[in-house]
């Protein structure tokens, strides 16, 4: 009799103790309708440090990426925008942008993505670790 009721209570143990953490989701992949649109620069850190950067980016929703850089001719006065454009594309959180006329490639890490806020991460070979933050 009490090896049947210790077997029965291993038994018990044994199914009880196990138990399965695949209930943690790590979203890795981006709501795409969040990531299309207009976005303006709230902050660009190179390494921890503000610096300048693209003041606007459009991403559209036939995978072009534009992004827009003033172009200051003088300490008052700036000419028309320099654009980089060119497709990206999406795989999770990564977005790869190949440039037209460069023949270059970036690659950004979504940090964060919401409906009003964009949080991109780069990094630049010889420089640093870009984080830039964008609004709509």
């Amino acid at each position: 009799m009490k090896k049947t009721i210790l077997l029965f209570v291993l038994l018990a143990f044994t199914l009880f103790s196990c138990s399965n953490d695949n209930n943690e989701t790590t979203s890795t992949t981006v709501d795409t309708s969040k990531l299309t649109g207009t976005w303006t620069l709230d902050n660009a850190k190179l390494d921890g440090k503000n610096v300048s950067s693209s003041y606007k980016i459009e991403l559209t929703s036939d995978n072009i990426a534009n992004f827009y850089y003033q172009n200051k001719t003088s300490n008052t006065t700036y000419g028309p925008d320099t654009i980089e454009t060119g497709p990206y594309l999406l795989n999770n959180t990564n977005l790869k942008i190949s440039w037209y006329g460069s023949g270059t490639t970036t690659t950004y890490q979504i940090l964060e993505l919401t409906s009003a806020k964009l949080i991109l991460k780069s990094v630049i070979l010889g420089e640093g670790t870009l984080v830039e933050t964008y609004t709509k």
